[in-house]
Order: structure tokens, then C-alpha cells, then sequence
């Protein structure tokens, strides 16, 4: 057994700010890939975050000096999430996923997200576009 303990695979849905976070444990998960790409279910109310590669549509770039988390807009993502879910408030949500076997993808049930309560760690909008000026979607 390494000595490395496992981070918590996370990701926190900013309503009010249109944007959402993978944790560290999610990028680890993915073996700090430098694309993603996000799939809904919308019908079955799940989400997959999945490496891919920059041919993919809608590959998302990781920069490359990303360390512990990323941050990144997606309000055309959150606003048909919190439509689909009937979210009525903008309160930050918070969901654990679960590793798909075979796969370098996380599964997140937006089910089973959870309203947490946020202070300095709530993104203001330059962060969000500092973090990641060169979002494709």
C-alpha cells in the first residue's frame, strides 16, 4: 500500500456564479488530463466527467499549472442542470463521485447533491475566468 492518501473525489456546482469545481481528487482520478469533456443524462440525472482529448466536442482545457482544484464557467451547463433538477435557489451544491471501472471517468449522481454553505471559497467571476481563459464550449 502507498503511503499517498486518496483525495475525495468532488464537484461543487456554483449556481449563483455559473460555474463549477472539480476537487483534486477528481483530477487525480483522471490522471491529470488535459482535456475533459462533461456528458448529462439528463433522463437519469447523472453526470460523467471524463478525460479526452482536444478533438473531442465541448473538451474543456485543464491548464496545465492546475494543482489542487479547477475552477471553470459553465453556465449554459448549470442553468439546464438546475432546470432539469428543479433547483428553485442558487445555493451551492456539493456531490461525491464514484470511479467508473475500465474508464478514466467519475460519475456524479445529481441526486444525491447536497446544498452546502459557502464563505471565502465561493469563486468570484474574474476567477473563474482567470482560471481558465481558454474554455471551449
Amino acid at each position: 500500500m502507498g503511503s499517498e492518501s486518496q483525495r475525495a473525489i468532488l464537484l461543487t456546482l456554483f449556481l449563483r456564479e455559473d460555474a463549477f469545481m472539480l476537487s483534486g481528487g477528481v483530477l487525480d482520478t483522471l490522471h491529470r488530463p488535459e482535456y475533459i469533456q462533461v456528458l448529462v443524462n439528463h433522463e437519469k440525472k447523472r453526470m460523467i466527467i471524463q478525460s479526452c482529448g482536444i478533438e473531442d466536442r465541448f473538451a474543456i482545457v485543464i491548464p496545465e499549472e492546475t494543482t489542487e482544484s479547477f475552477l471553470t464557467s459553465g453556465t449554459t451547463l448549470l442553468r439546464n442542470l438546475k432546470k432539469d433538477m428543479g433547483w428553485q435557489d442558487t445555493s451551492t451544491r456539493i456531490l461525491a463521485g464514484e470511479v467508473i471501472p475500465g474508464r478514466e471517468a467519475v460519475l456524479f449522481d445529481l441526486e444525491q447533491a447536497r446544498v452546502i454553505t459557502t464563505t471565502s471559497q465561493e469563486p468570484k467571476q474574474q476567477e473563474i475566468t482567470q482560471t481558465n481563459p481558454n474554455l471551449r464550449t
